[in-house]
């Protein structure tokens, strides 16, 4: 775009938020965040979320720890959406259904309404999970059934009741602690909620061979198994947990910016893998967390993008500015510049506006007009941008004037007067 009082703003990669309620660029720009993070996202502890957060929220005059704030918050929310997603699915497979909250949208959103979603929302995924474990230990306990057969009838039914026991309040101390039955409880209460129904079977199957082991040998080593297998049972647990949550962040950041474009049939078939590993079907591998990661770099450009844009309107209308626009352009007009308006380019990380006339400036009266409109502009714009939030320091400003003239007729070619102002850099 040609330029006209033109002012450029170098922004930083990174914009910190500070707004009591989040529009969709912002949204957009912490969950694509969240998910270039990670696996990091899927095994960090809970944010600090409660009944004292707006009071916290108040008490901070630095606007980068409420920018910190706002990322934990809203980080907490992509990974409750994709252990929401996850669980769903889960529960599809077993055809029951889950008491699950609904997933929550961050635009729009202020810290007091994410805080209250993520208590109740937590206290709901782990009734969840203890409901999808009781049907969990069901499928198991057929599985093993169905592997051993009616010759081993009497294994099944003490496997059957250890998984029983293991659905109910604590036991009391035992008669004997450091026995094999308190060894054997003990191991059997560290199994992960979120174990396969295979891994289930075989550790039931394990556990009841222990159970019914007729010498002090047998027991041993079955213990031994044991230990082994609840450690790699649990573990597998966690991957698919963690990959989980981080395909779902993938997923929930580009459907925050808008990706893939249409007809990008590479971009397609990323989001129906990373919608088979949140499923349970599929792992995160490395192959596939490449390429998710390159797709949110563009999701990361265009949330920047978007945020910026909302960030620049905002300023703008407050300093008395009508605001209008497309997803890139913005047009600024005002009810004292007859014959002028203004647009601003809006990038990832730069920012470009200048005026435009409506009609070739009419002698000298036109080009003292022009002048004036142009420092005008600057004034604004230079107030613009030092209210811009940065990460560092101020964003650097530049201003070149040229007015560029408006095609007074279809297929009329643009010209420029100038240059007519400069501003110090």
């Amino acid at each position: 775009m040609s330029a006209g009082a033109m002012a450029v703003v170098a922004v930083p990669a990174v914009l910190p938020v500070a707004v009591g309620v989040l529009a969709i660029g912002g949204a957009a720009l912490l969950i694509a965040r969240a998910a270039s993070r990670g696996a990091e996202l899927a095994a960090e502890g809970a944010a600090v979320l409660g009944d004292t957060m707006e009071a916290e929220l108040a008490r901070l005059a630095d606007e980068r720890r409420a920018a910190d704030q706002w990322r934990d918050a809203a980080a907490l929310v992509v990974k409750h959406n994709a252990r929401i997603a996850a669980l769903r699915a889960a529960a599809g497979k077993m055809s029951i259904a889950l008491a699950l909250p609904e997933p929550l949208t961050v635009a729009g959103a202020d810290l007091a309404t994410i805080g209250a979603w993520c208590a109740d929302t937590t206290a709901r995924l782990d009734q969840a999970l203890a409901v999808l474990s009781s049907h969990t230990a069901g499928a198991a306990c057929r599985r093993l059934a169905g592997k051993l057969g009616g010759t081993s009838a009497p294994l099944v039914t003490v496997a059957q009741a250890l998984a029983r026991a293991r659905l109910t309040t604590p036991r009391s101390a035992p008669a004997a602690p450091g026995g094999v039955a308190d060894k054997l409880d003990t191991q059997l209460a560290k199994l992960s909620h979120e174990v396969s129904a295979e891994d289930y079977a075989r550790i039931l199957e394990t556990a009841a061979g222990i159970r019914m082991a007729t010498s002090v040998q047998a027991e041993r080593a079955g213990l031994d198994q044991l230990v082994r297998q609840v450690h790699d049972a649990n573990a597998a647990a966690r991957r698919r947990r963690e990959d989980a949550v981080c395909a779902g962040a993938y997923l929930q950041s580009f459907h925050a910016t808008g990706l893939p474009d249409a007809g990008d049939g590479g971009a397609a078939r990323v989001l129906e893998r990373l919608n088979a590993v949140v499923a349970g079907d599929a792992p995160l591998d490395d192959d596939l967390r490449g390429r998710a990661e390159e797709l949110n770099r563009e999701a990361l450009c265009r949330a920047q993008q978007m945020y910026l844009r909302e960030t620049v309107a905002a300023l703008m209308r407050d300093m008395g500015w009508d605001v209008a626009g497309d997803a890139q352009v913005l047009t600024l007009t005002r009810d004292d510049w007859s014959g002028h308006h203004a647009t601003v380019d809006v990038g990832d990380r730069m920012v470009r506006g200048h005026v435009v006339r409506t009609a070739p400036p009419a002698g000298a009266d036109g080009r003292r007009q022009d002048r004036e409109r142009c420092a005008d502009f600057a004034r604004y714009f230079d107030g613009m941008a030092a209210r811009l939030p940065a990460e560092h320091s101020r964003p650097e400003i530049s201003v070149d004037a040229a007015v560029e003239v408006a095609a007074p007729a279809a297929g009329a070619t643009r010209r420029h007067e100038g240059p007519i102002y400069r501003e110090r850099s």
